[in-house]
């Protein structure tokens, strides 16, 4: 039920919802145009299954675009926080967690990895359907 003053709220809301939909594309819009010299980085990891344009862009916006202070993509998922430690001593191995790496870009990453596990055409389903 409707009261008489309903409707301005309903209509401060709507304001407010559009309000928040343009920050967005404005902000959408900033980091096109920052991200726009890294275009071919960009359509090289949109490439990879499961990952769209705006996990690309994440992706470059966390880490470097050039990314030159990683020898190997191992020392990237450990310092993305993907990787568990290795915590052994006199041949006795002790659980050990994930470090604590960049979380977004560690929600990135696995957000990609899911979304690549429900296409039917890449190694990550396959394997996920194995279990």
């Amino acid at each position: 039920m409707l009261d008489s003053h309903s409707p301005i709220l309903l209509d401060d809301q709507l304001k407010s919802y559009h309000d928040g939909r343009r920050c967005l594309y404005e902000y959408d819009a900033l980091v096109a145009a920052r991200l726009h010299a890294h275009q071919d980085r960009i359509d090289l990891l949109t490439k990879s299954p499961g990952v769209d344009r705006s996990s690309a862009q994440s992706i470059l916006v966390e880490f470097s675009p050039g990314m030159t202070e990683f020898s190997s993509h191992r020392h990237f998922a450990a310092l993305a926080g993907l990787c568990p430690s290795n915590n052994e001593n006199s041949g006795k191995r002790r659980s050990g967690g994930a470090r604590r790496g960049n979380a977004t870009l560690c929600a990135v990453l696995v957000e990609s990895v899911q979304a690549a596990a429900r296409t039917h055409t890449t190694a990550s389903s396959v394997a996920s359907r194995r279990r």
